[in-house]
């Protein structure tokens, strides 16, 4: 964490160079995404499909989508680093396990490393709830692995697509703007150094 403040220091304040801004905010993860999930605050909806072989999470919050295999496979190697991890699911009993490892450590989720490992328990407790449990690990940055719960509850009506903002405008104007307002008070305190 040191080292990645260290960094963003060097790149100066917030609106002085793109990589300053959130991840969020340069469209490429947003809250929710996970794992694990979580509450993004708005558009934190997910559809779920699975046929033998994969389960599919889409998160509406920028539209991301883990595939997780069911086949047994093996974790990924080690080198095979991703912004929401390598997933591995099975079944045990009624409820669906999915373990994931080799985060890239660009989204620190609750301030996590690129070491975390999430453990995921999905249980169909009627036909409009699962429980939700995860299991977070990451021994660079506590002590001992850690757990939530929460409820997803079906809702009716269709997943809309978050397409951020196209070509990122947003942040460009940002950027732009600050630039001006650099400019503007230079020049302010070039005219009142004359006076």
């Amino acid at each position: 964490m040191a080292d990645r403040e260290e960094a963003a220091r060097l790149r100066g304040g917030r609106y002085d160079a793109i990589e300053n801004g959130s991840l969020g905010e340069r469209c490429l993860i947003m809250a929710g995404a996970g794992p694990p999930m979580m509450d993004a605050g708005y558009n934190s909806n997910y559809q779920i499909v699975q046929n033998r072989d994969y389960v599919m999470i889409l998160v509406e919050m920028i539209h991301d989508a883990r595939l997780i295999p069911l086949d047994g496979r093996e974790q990924a190697d080690s080198n095979v680093r991703q912004w929401m991890g390598t997933p591995r699911g099975h079944w045990e009993g009624d409820t669906l396990v999915v373990e994931t490892a080799n985060f890239n450590g660009k989204n620190p989720i609750f301030r996590s490393t690129e070491n975390k490992r999430v453990t995921e328990r999905f249980t169909r407790i009627d036909a409009e709830t699962i429980v939700y449990r995860f299991t977070i690990e990451d021994e660079t940055m506590w002590t001992r692995p850690w757990s939530a719960e929460l409820l997803l509850k079906e809702t009716i009506g269709p997943i809309f697509e978050h397409a951020c903002h196209e070509g990122n405008y947003g942040m460009a104007n940002t950027l732009a703007g600050a630039r001006m307002e650099e400019r503007l008070a230079t020049e302010a305190a070039a005219v009142q150094k004359k006076n």
